[in-house]
């Protein structure tokens, strides 16, 4: 998996580029119609999926709803 800085391409994305496609930055509260499988980056856990009615991290361990908020 490889990380870009959206900006350095000059196309429109607020988060990184994981192997080409555009992973938004997280902000908390998500929408409350976050979908399975939706992808965002964190700053402090990289790319979060929300699986399950859950956030896991790429080693599928579950990020608590506190952890996310802290930076």
């Amino acid at each position: 998996m490889s990380f870009v800085g959206c900006d350095s391409d000059g196309q429109s994305c607020s988060g990184v580029y994981v192997d080409g496609e555009c992973v938004p930055d997280f902000v908390f509260p998500p929408n409350n119609e976050v979908k399975e499988g939706a992808k965002f980056y964190h700053k402090k856990y990289g790319v979060i999926v929300f699986t399950n009615g859950n956030w896991e991290n790429e080693s599928t361990r579950i990020i608590t709803k506190n952890e996310l908020l802290l930076e």
